[in-house]
Order: structure tokens, then C-alpha cells, then sequence
């Protein structure tokens, strides 16, 4: 909200209302600086301007207002405090700080990347709008058009759902949705593309499945590595010939490894020489060959095990 208690983005509350079509747990947040007890009269007046603008905009649940001496203070209790018990919100939506660069009062872009660390502190899922303003009220509906994903991390699935869950209300449900992804020049893009259009098979997604080829320089080293090093593991977890529950198990402690090796780098300097060593004995690349030879290991054990009960009971 704005100094004069007007609701900045009110499209902010039509878009929360069409991702979940009618359905699911939406609390609308403000935060206002100042002292409570001098301030009492404002939280009233910003609570009931919100709930007219939930009205209007007919988004189902609930407002909360709370004062504190920063905004983004005050956006981080909203952010560890909304909801109840299971009712608690797993993704934050905030608006685009318009205008950042032109003003000189910094505490607009500050407050906002404030906000976005304590969002990822808190583990949970952040959505920006940008030119929300522009976004279609409830009362307009599309007879055509694309919702376009650019999934360009494969993360998991949170950019299939937002969409699917547009689909789902009847401003958008006429919408085609349109799955574009990355490719190199030397990728097989055609084998990519059938790829994707399986793996959104087995999501019950009905998309257009397009993968464009840049070169090197186009693509963001930190997005390619990333998505390079998660379709490796799969693979490498898909050669072991485990199962389902063995390959979670093993994720799991390759990321416990990780998570080892980065608070080692955190030792003083007189700890550094020994730190150095430790991950030699936590090396955890597996292959085929090296999970077959500790299989065999473990077999043998037993087998030990096995002559020595037998051993014991000749004596």
C-alpha cells in the first residue's frame, strides 16, 4: 500500500484469485511503518481497504496488517507468521518495484530484495509479476492466445503447475500453453523435444513442446551447469539399476556429502590443511562398476558372517 493507504497493484489480488481458480488458502499482506500504538487507526483503515478490494476483485480469504518500525521487518513477520497449523502459505507473491532506478529514496528496491532473501530463507516459492497492471480482469475472458514457459532450469515442476493451475479458471481456460526450452547448437534438439513432450505426457499436460538452439555465449553458464549437473545424476542414478526408494537414498547422500565438503570450507586457517583431505574419504562418485564391487563387498561380509554362526554351532 502507498502512503495515502491505496492498494498499489490491485491486479496483484486478481492474478492470486485466477492461480487458484476458487480453491486453496490466500491471505493478502501488508506491512505499514510506524509504532503500533500510535498507528492503530491506519491498520483499521488499510484492513477494511483491502477487504473491499477482495470484493471486488472476489478473492476468497483472509487480510492481515502488521506495523513495525521498517517495511521489510514487517514483511518478514508476514512471512513466518501467516496462516495456521497445515494452513500455512507455501509461496510468496510481491509486486515489481516500478521506478527504482529514478528514485532517490533506496528503501523501495531494498525493501524488495529483502523480501526475496527471506522468502528463499524461508523455503518457499516466489513469484514477481511484472507489468501486472496489464494482467486481464476476472471479468474478461481470452478466446485465444498462448501462455508461454520458458523452462530453462529444470528444478522440478512449479513452472508446469502455475500455468496448468491459469488453465484451470475460465479467464484463461481457452489459452494454449507452450513449453519452449534450451538447447546448444551441437544438442540433439529432436530427441530433447520428444523427451519433453513424454515427460508432460506423464504430467496429464496438454502443451506445445518447442526447443530452441543457442549458442554458448547465449546461455547463462550458472542455468546450463545447473541443468546439465541434475539430467546427469538421473542418468548416473538410472545406471546403477537401483530402486526408486535407493535412488532417493543415494540423492540424498550425494547432497549430504555436498553440504559436508561447504562447512569444511568454513574452518579457520588452521584447519584448512586438515579439511583439505576429508573429502577423499567422503568421495562420493558412484559408477556402475563401483556400486557392483561394494555390492559384492557387502555380500562377502555376510558370508563371513554366515560360516562363523555355522562354525559355532559344529563346536
Amino acid at each position: 500500500m502507498d502512503e495515502d493507504l491505496h492498494i498499489k497493484y490491485p491486479r496483484l489480488l486478481t492474478f492470486a484469485s485466477q492461480l487458484k481458480a476458487g480453491k486453496g488458502l490466500t491471505i493478502i499482506g501488508t506491512a505499514l511503518q510506524g509504532n503500533f500504538l500510535d498507528n492503530y487507526g491506519e491498520v483499521q483503515a488499510a484492513e477494511q481497504t483491502i477487504k473491499h478490494m477482495m470484493q471486488i476483485e472476489k478473492v476468497k480469504g483472509f487480510c492481515q496488517v502488521v506495523v513495525s518500525s521498517k517495511v521489510h521487518n514487517g514483511i518478514s513477520h508476514l512471512i513466518q507468521s501467516c496462516g495456521l497449523g497445515g494452513m500455512k502459505h507455501n509461496t510468496v507473491m510481491l509486486g515489481w518495484p516500478y521506478g527504482w532506478r529514478q528514485s532517490e529514496d533506496p528503501r523501495s528496491w531494498k525493501t524488495f530484495i529483502d523480501t526475496v532473501r527471506c522468502t528463499t530463507a524461508a523455503h518457499l516459492a516466489l513469484m514477481v509479476p511484472k507489468n501486472v497492471s496489464f494482467y486481464p480482469s476476472n471479468y474478461e475472458r481470452y478466446l485465444e492466445g498462448n501462455i508461454d514457459v520458458w523452462w530453462i532450469v529444470h528444478d522440478g515442476g512449479m513452472l508446469m503447475l502455475l500455468p496448468f493451475l491459469l488453465k484451470q479458471h475460465k479467464v484463461w481456460k481457452k489459452c494454449r500453453m507452450r513449453i519452449f526450452t534450451v538447447a546448444q547448437m551441437d544438442d540433439n534438439s529432436i530427441q530433447m523435444k520428444k523427451d519433453l513432450a513424454t515427460f508432460l505426457y506423464h504430467l496429464r499436460l496438454e502443451a506445445d513442446v518447442e526447443v530452441v538452439e543457442m549458442h554458448n555465449s547465449d546461455i547463462s553458464a550458472y542455468t546450463y551447469e545447473r541443468t546439465l549437473m541434475m539430467e546427469q545424476r538421473s542418468q548416473m542414478l538410472k545406471q546403477m539399476q537401483l530402486t526408486k526408494t535407493e535412488r532417493s537414498r543415494e540423492a540424498q547422500l550425494v547432497k549430504d556429502r555436498h553440504s559436508i565438503n561447504h562447512l569444511e570450507t568454513l574452518y579457520s586457517d588452521d584447519e584448512e590443511e586438515e579439511a583439505h583431505h576429508k573429502p577423499e574419504t567422503i568421495h562420493m562418485t558412484w559408477t556402475k562398476e563401483k556400486y557392483g564391487a561394494e555390492r559384492r563387498g557387502r555380500s562377502s561380509a555376510a558370508d563371513h558372517f554366515r560360516e562363523l554362526i555355522n562354525l559355532n554351532r559344529k563346536i
